[in-house]
């Protein structure tokens, strides 16, 4: 949104974005017109997901949908390596934000 270099760590933010729809039922952020969603996207952090969506779930979520580039998953395998263990039912690697 900011114009920069596109990263591996944009797409994590896309597919976070994605992921959060799909658990919500709505985009993590969504305005009038596409200007006021992208001010939203760069200055704010989504709405918390449904306390009924597993916490290891919304942490996946929460992390790949960090505004520091640098805390979000490293790379596609690392978040895909999370994404396995939460369905193998095993602990993630990410934590809670907070």
């Amino acid at each position: 949104a900011r114009g920069d270099t596109v990263l591996p760590s944009t797409d994590i933010y896309s597919l976070g974005s994605i992921l959060y729809e799909m658990l919500a039922g709505v985009p993590p952020f969504q305005r009038a017109t596409p200007w006021e969603t992208v001010q939203c996207v760069l200055e704010q952090q989504p709405p918390p997901l449904p306390m009924s969506i597993p916490l290891d779930l919304r942490t996946i979520c929460e992390k790949c949908l960090r505004k520091e580039s640098e805390y979000r998953y490293a790379s596609m395998a690392a978040l895909a390596v999370d994404l396995g263990l939460f369905l193998q039912g095993r602990s993630i690697r990410a934590r809670p934000v907070g």
